[in-house]
């Protein structure tokens, strides 16, 4: 197993979208929350001492699949 890689992620309201999954925001450093694609990832270790940013849902860490070498 490779080291785990994690993003920052929060809710966007309350209501699901068309997947019936309520929509989430991923954290970039520079640019606060946004796409998936421009997310900061973080290592295990990094994780540890990264405080969580402040947003109106309660930020989590989420794990990121293993992507295959």
């Amino acid at each position: 197993m490779t080291n785990p890689k994690y993003v920052i992620a929060a809710r966007v309201g309350s209501d699901e979208d068309e997947t019936g999954h309520e929509p989430l925001l991923f954290w970039n450093s520079h640019d606060g929350f946004g796409s998936l694609a421009a997310a900061t990832v973080f290592t295990e270790e990094d994780a540890l001492s990264y405080a969580l940013p402040i947003a109106d849902d309660q930020p989590e860490w989420v794990q990121l699949p293993e992507t295959p070498s």
